[in-house]
């Protein structure tokens, strides 16, 4: 019900490096990470902001970081970057200014076959599942004019997202 409900965000001002940073606090001191799996962070975007639903980034985020959590080994390793890049999500439109943020974890690979649904509502793999974790995920990402992904790499899977900064003078992806 709440991803056929997913309600109207409400946007406001919010920094996405601290945003993230509490996110790492809670999945490092929640049970959600195997013993001697590791969190590392990167940002080159201290003081960027970007206009969104503060819930539905933190949302988001959590979610992309318990999927690598529960992905990883014991000794396994989660990445978590972001940074300001300059993309056009939308043919036509000009240049725009993201913050880009990548959640990379060196477990298994997702097959190719699965790797095309897993934006699907209700498309799972695991037992249990509901499959509503990365369509939600996905509804929100374009709820806020940004883009979601996941490609695999030669070890490990990488989710990008893309949401726009906002500028000095409150406008959004200049």
């Amino acid at each position: 019900l709440e991803y056929a409900r997913l309600r109207k965000p409400e946007f406001d001002s919010i920094d996405i490096e601290n945003c993230l940073k509490e996110t790492i606090l809670l999945l490092k001191h929640g049970s959600y990470l195997h013993r001697g799996a590791d969190i590392t962070f990167e940002s080159d975007v201290e003081g960027v902001r970007i206009y969104a639903d503060d819930e539905q980034i933190r949302q988001v985020f959590l979610n992309l970081g318990l999927n690598a959590c529960e992905a990883v080994r014991r000794d396994g390793s989660i990445y978590i970057r972001v940074r300001i890049v300059e993309d056009v999500l939308e043919e036509g439109s000009d240049k725009t200014r993201y913050a880009e943020i990548e959640f990379t974890n060196d477990g298994p690979r997702i097959p190719e076959d699965v790797l095309e649904h897993i934006f699907e509502p209700f498309f799972t793999t695991k037992d249990g599942g509901t499959g509503l974790g990365l369509a939600t995920a996905g509804r929100i990402i374009e709820s806020h004019s940004g883009s979601i992904s996941a490609e695999n790499l030669k070890e490990g899977v990488t989710f990008r997202i893309l949401i726009p900064v906002e500028d000095k003078r409150g406008r959004i992806g200049i």
